[in-house]
């Protein structure tokens, strides 16, 4: 425990030190900061829409229940990357070829279907996930970075701060159905969530 606390410590001070050496450029076009830069419907959206997306570990759980084998789990995970991979390629060539409000609805659509299918056959909808995941990444950041014209960076690390923050709401949440009513439980939500978000598209995002 002594050791995790100084380690702990010294990249912290590290870090400190490396951040507080860096010379920043002060001839760099100051530009005033208004809340349109971070595409307000569109953050609020992401938002939402990452409360159907709880993290892997109750995707895995649910495949490992449905299997009764770690060997077969973990089969399936490897599966899931690899199938993720694939569907990042994929994702970005179907970004390119459709607007945005066209993408975000299949996004949706192949999410709500994940989530019913890890319901009624978990290794199906943990494939069917992944496709959904490489989806989500390439709609959150192409996005942003098409629609920021500056302050990219700084706008990035909103976006990411605010999908963390609604993540560990929604696993929170998650395990809490989980745990006091059933399995099914956070899947249905997420489904909920995504049908929510449909709604949200059709009436609030501009192509």
């Amino acid at each position: 425990m002594y050791f995790l606390i100084l380690g702990t410590f010294v990249v912290f001070t590290l870090f400190l030190v490396l951040f507080t050496s860096i010379k920043f450029d002060k001839k760099l076009e100051k530009k005033k900061i208004s809340w349109r830069i971070f595409e307000p419907s569109l953050l609020f959206f992401f938002f939402l829409f990452s409360f159907a997306n709880f993290g892997y570990s109750f995707y895995i759980l649910k495949v490992y229940d449905f299997l009764k084998s770690e060997s077969f789990a973990l089969g399936m995970y490897l599966i899931f990357g690899f199938v993720l991979l694939v569907s990042t390629y994929l994702a970005g060539r179907v970004y390119d070829s459709l607007n945005l409000k066209n993408f975000l609805y299949i996004t949706v659509v192949i999410f709500i279907l994940s989530n019913l299918l890890l319901i009624i056959f978990p290794p199906l909808g943990l494939i069917t996930l992944a496709i959904g995941e490489a989806f989500l990444e390439i709609g959150v950041w192409a996005t942003v970075g098409k629609r920021v014209k500056f302050r990219k960076g700084f706008v990035f690390g909103v976006y990411h701060f605010v999908i963390g923050i609604s993540s560990f709401i929604s696993s929170f949440v998650s395990g809490y159905l989980w745990d006091y009513f059933s399995s099914d439980a956070p899947f249905l939500l997420g489904t909920f969530v995504a049908f929510l978000s449909l709604f949200y598209i059709h009436k609030f995002i501009r192509v």
